[in-house]
């Protein structure tokens, strides 16, 4: 990436040169001076907190480790096994709630009714309310008739990685993602446009190649009966668990509530231990799962496209500034987001993506919270093989024709995240 003209400056507290470039962050190499002017507003929610608890704890010890394995791929684990008793022990208490609640409902005596009916029927709600819920499938999915030689190119990746071919869907994100949706569990990837345009073949190759491999790597929490089940403990703390211990405004009578209040805060307890013991268990197959689809993305492109590839990631901060100035001075009314942004990331200097990546190791910082911090993914790669000579070639031709065929949606979904932007911001 090229920058503009640049100046030198010294650094207030080690006195160190820092190069200064117009419109970009000075900081400090040396002391971390400077490495973030403004702090981030984004709280993170409490699943967020446990996984960024997990990583300041223990994201270099398993580096250290996985550093040192011959492989990377998925084995049985006393974790596993565990995560899989606790599901099976919520899927046992689901039914144990049905179970109970057709024998109330069924009572036949003259008074219990009164009584076994309704918890009957509480049981059943309770169960309806922690039922599975599947995610709804994105939108602008594309067909093989819509984008043919996008298919075909995944085709020849997903032949190599040994994974099945998804459905591919179209967004405005800076990102890209493997899912399952609705009951059918139908695989989709993802593509966000803003990332996708500022890539290199080699690159897009290499993201592509980096989902695909979550699909052929048996990422444990991918499976839906670990998803089910934790969705279902997340359901039950919410729901059982008090405002507070006490109310003052209920007076003496919220004082005699207080055993069952303790009580509700006890259910709660259980079912967050129950989430809490999940994430846990699988976090280091999650992390392994992250290192090993980099590995299997640098067989079909090489490391030298991962890696770089990686390093566009953090760009996404400087991006998102980008696109106000798009929607401020209003030049989506004749111009093409896309184009504008790929513009912009060609002049983000090295400096800013080197400050990017090292705060994006910062607790808080982090890009995506489930997965290890970038540097630490790219140290990964240059611990393994070096591959030189990518696997899949796709010629210029068929890079042309994807670009037809994703151009053909390109003004929809600029629409779509322009008017985003305008609602998050109140315009």
């Amino acid at each position: 990436m090229t920058a503009a003209a640049t100046n030198q400056k010294v650094c207030p507290e080690c006195n160190a040169p820092i190069t200064v470039h117009p419109d970009f962050v000075s900081w400090c190499e040396q002391c971390n001076w400077n490495l973030q002017p403004i702090k981030s507003e984004h709280k993170a929610n409490a699943i967020e907190k446990i996984y960024l608890a997990l990583g300041k704890k223990q994201s270099s010890v398993l580096f250290e480790r996985f550093a040192k394995q011959e492989s990377l791929q998925s084995k049985l684990t006393i974790g596993k096994i565990i995560a899989f008793l606790i599901a099976t022990i919520v899927f046992g208490l689901m039914g144990a709630l049905i179970v109970l609640g057709v024998i109330l409902v069924l009572s036949r005596t003259f008074i219990v009714p009164l009584i076994s009916i309704p918890l009957g029927l509480a049981c059943f709600g309770l169960v309806w309310l922690m039922r599975p819920r599947f995610s709804k499938p994105p939108q602008n999915i594309l067909t093989q008739e819509d984008a043919p030689t996008l298919y075909k190119v995944v085709s020849k990746i997903a032949k190599e990685l040994n994974a099945d071919v998804p459905e591919i869907a179209v967004d405005g994100k800076f990102n890209a993602s493997m899912g399952k949706y609705t009951w059918r569990q139908r695989e989709i990837m993802t593509i966000g446009f803003s990332l996708w345009v500022i890539l290199t073949h080699e690159e897009r190759v290499a993201l592509l190649g980096h989902e695909l491999a979550h699909s052929a790597n048996n990422d444990p929490f991918r499976s839906i009966y670990i998803r089910i089940a934790f969705d279902a403990l997340i359901t039950w703390y919410w729901l059982v668990k008090p405002a507070a211990i006490y109310d003052p405004a209920t007076g003496f009578w919220g004082i005699l509530y207080m055993p069952f209040v303790l009580f509700m805060y006890l259910l709660a307890g259980i079912a967050w231990l129950g989430a809490f013991a999940l994430i846990h268990l699988l976090w280091r197959d999650k992390q392994r799962a992250e290192y090993l689809a980099d590995n299997l993305a640098s067989s079909v492109s090489g490391t030298e496209a991962v890696t770089t590839m990686l390093k566009k990631l953090p760009v996404s901060h400087s991006l998102a500034m980008a696109l106000q100035r798009f929607v401020l001075n209003k030049r989506w009314r004749e111009g093409s987001l896309f184009e504008f942004l790929k513009e912009q990331a060609v002049s983000v200097p090295e400096t800013e993506i080197k400050r990017l990546v090292r705060l994006e190791q910062q607790e808080g910082s982090r890009l995506d919270v489930t997965h290890p911090p970038i540097a630490l993914r790219i140290k990964m790669l240059q611990e393994q093989r070096y591959i030189e000579t990518p696997q899949i070639g796709i010629s210029p031709e068929e890079w042309a024709q994807v670009e037809d065929e994703l151009g053909a949606i390109e003004g929809k979904v600029q629409e779509k995240l322009v008017d985003w932007f305008r609602a998050s911001r109140g315009f």
